[in-house]
This record gives C-alpha cells, structure tokens and sequence, in this order.
C-alpha cells in the first residue's frame, strides 16, 4: 500500500491565504476576536490530512514490517496480533474524531452570525425520524434562505452524516470490526465496519474521500463568511 500523503504544508499555506483575506478586514469591520479564534482554527483545519497521513503510515508499517516480524517468529502470536490491530484502530479512530472535531469547531464562527446558535452547540446531526438537534436545527430552519445554511445541509446529505457515523460508534459503544480487504492489486488494507450500525467496509477510500470533502466545505464555508456575512453587513457584523 503506498498512497500518497496529504502535503501538509500546502494545506497549512492555504489556510494561511485565508486568514490573510479576514485580517485585511479586521480593523474595518472590527474582527479581532473572529481572527484570534480562526488563527487556532489552524489546527483543526490540518487535522483530518495529518491523521490520515499517520493512518497511511501505521498501515504500511502493519504490513511491512510489524506482520513480517510476527510471522518470522514461526508462530503467530495472538498477543502480538492484537496489538499490531490496535495500532490500527487507534490510528483509523483518530482520523474519524478529527473530522468530528474540525466540524464542532466550526460553530463558534456560525454562533458571530445566527442568533439561533450558541458557541456551546455541537455541529449537530438529523436523527432518523428527520428531527435536527443542535447547530443543524438551524441550519435546516434556514436552508431556503440562506447560502451558507444551504451549503451546510449540502453537505451533510452528501457526506458528513456518514462521515461522523463510525466515530458515534466508537464514541459510545464500541470499536468497529478490523478486516483486510483484497484489492486488484492483490495487496491487501484494512477496513472497518460494525454491522448492527450500518456501517460496511470504512477503509482509507472512504476517509480520503470524506477528507477532500472537507477542504472543499470549509473553504467554501469561510469564502461566504467574509462574502455574505461581512462584507455585505458592515461593522458590528457579529454578536458580541
């Protein structure tokens, strides 16, 4: 399995371009609180391509080196085997919280401008019966009428609900089952999946995918934060 990484620093000099963007304004529109918060938004915006980086690493080395190592011992060590699996877990869970986190932390820059959310929501979801909790409440009471609410439910039909699906289930219940899927390569890379919950075969494509998802969202997301909720406003454009 050799993928190729996320360029962190790419990623870390886009996001330096948008901030560059709100500090053009923040002394005309008065945004040194919102610029202070984004500035440490760095982190989570990174976060998602650096876990997946490290998960691609711990992967190569399951199959490079740890499981060769196990399997010269001549006997196959269930002790050693399950800590080889539990590097994995630990590495797969990783990138599923911080996907979760980058999405929570988005809410303290929705609270500046929605009356209807407090820095205290979490992201939120839809449950099953279509009721919204928490910072999706709002963004579904307002999707007809507001671009970025629009954007948000956009994406949460399109790949967010199931994106933070196997991390609810690490969360509260359990791991997911580890399994080695066969590619057409004949190589081999792990998925997880927990069958109760719906959740079938979760492996690096589908956290790519829900990763290049997420650069896509957020930078549109602050692309309409300074088009539509500051440029567009004047000052004291956001809730003290």
């Amino acid at each position: 399995m050799n993928e190729i990484e996320y360029d962190l620093e790419k990623i870390s000099n886009n996001f330096t371009e948008i901030l560059e963007e709100f500090q053009k304004l923040e002394y005309e529109y008065n945004l040194n609180f919102i610029n202070h918060k984004l500035f440490n938004f760095r982190t989570s915006y990174l976060a998602p391509a650096y876990h997946l980086n490290r998960f691609d690493k711990a992967t190569n080395e399951f199959f490079k080196i740890d499981l060769p190592n196990s399997i010269k011992k001549g006997v196959i060590d269930e002790n050693d085997m399950s800590l080889l699996a539990i590097k994995l877990h630990l590495e797969f869970n990783s990138v599923i919280y911080s996907i979760k986190m980058s999405l929570d932390r988005i809410v303290f820059f929705m609270s500046k401008f929605y009356k209807g959310i407090t820095p205290h929501n979490t992201f939120g979801r839809i449950n099953e019966n279509g009721k919204p909790k928490s910072m999706m409440a709002e963004v579904v009471r307002l999707k007809d009428s507001d671009k970025i609410m629009a954007l948000i439910l956009k994406n949460y039909n399109e790949w967010i609900s199931d994106a933070v699906k196997p991390r609810d289930t690490i969360t509260h219940y359990e791991n997911l089952t580890l399994s080695f899927l066969e590619m057409d390569n004949s190589e081999f890379t792990p998925v997880f999946s927990h069958r109760e919950k719906g959740i079938n075969s979760f492996g690096r494509e589908e956290l790519k995918k829900y990763i290049d998802n997420w650069y896509l969202f957020i930078n549109r997301l602050l692309e309409l934060i300074l088009s539509e909720k500051i440029k567009t406003t004047g000052n004291n454009v956001y809730k003290k």
